[in-house]
């Protein structure tokens, strides 16, 4: 899938999954579980909903949402097999909708046998950069990093001075606040390598939650923050990691 048809497909999502006949928790999870599975079928064809674990020629992808009668510890759904028993082994539909369902909006995923009850990765776990670098750590123990990519939704600016009231802005203000925090921590963390870290998040425009966007005002923001001279010089750096592949620290440094 394209960068555009990627946006096209999750304006889609939104638009369908948020629409005024979906106000209900029970109507927005069946608008959500028909909207996933449209987007694969329409990529991957009719039978295109397959597990995990079935082969995927890809790169490794890992998906995390949280057990609801244990919030401390995500649970981590992977197309790769590791060294660890598999705990469950969903299918793209269901690891998607596992991770996206936020319980102020959606009704809780059961996955099994025997079921268990999956709601998204909480605030605390929506910047997952540490549980992925232990992950590569335990997958690729001894190897070299380029770089690590950060990609936030948006910065909702001064935290005390934005109250929002609807469920679904009162979900995304919280999460974005969560993986803010989390981002200024891996910008100490990483303070002492030169190079390694790069958080890429809109800091100017999107900050108001109740004020309805649309995309190309959207874009207008995106487009008007990455000709900053500070990004156009982190995305510089980050091409230059992608291409050059320089070994700026081993993963067992980062522990």
């Amino acid at each position: 899938m394209t960068a555009s048809e990627a946006i096209q497909n999750y304006v889609q999502l939104h638009s369908r999954v948020f629409s005024v006949e979906s106000e209900s928790k029970a109507h927005r999870s069946q608008a959500l579980d028909s909207e996933i599975r449209s987007i694969i079928e329409q990529k991957l064809g009719a039978d295109g909903d397959k597990t995990l674990l079935s082969g995927f020629k890809s790169n490794k992808t890992l998906v995390i949402a949280m057990q609801r009668v244990n919030m401390s510890l995500p649970v981590c759904f992977r197309t790769y097999r590791v060294r660890s028993n598999v705990f469950l082994n969903p299918t793209i539909a269901q690891a998607a909708a596992a991770t996206i369902a936020d319980p102020r909006l959606f009704d809780p995923v059961f996955l099994g046998p025997p079921a268990n009850e999956f709601v998204h990765a909480n605030d605390s776990f929506g910047n997952p950069i540490e549980q992925l670098l232990h992950e590569a750590q335990s997958t690729f123990p001894g190897r070299y990093i380029s770089c690590i990519i950060s990609i936030g939704a948006r910065h909702f600016g001064l935290r005390s001075l934005i109250l929002p009231t609807e469920k679904d802005e009162l979900a995304a203000h919280a999460l974005a606040i969560g993986c803010q925090r989390t981002a200024d921590a891996l910008e100490h963390k990483f303070s002492g390598f030169d190079s390694l870290y790069f958080r890429f998040n809109i800091d100017q425009g999107l900050q108001a939650p109740l004020i309805p966007l649309t995309l190309s005002q959207v874009v207008t923001h995106v487009r008007a923050h990455v000709r900053t001279a500070t990004m156009n010089r982190a995305i510089q750096l980050v091409t230059q990691a992608i291409i050059e592949r320089p070994h700026i620290c081993s993963l067992d440094a980062l522990k």
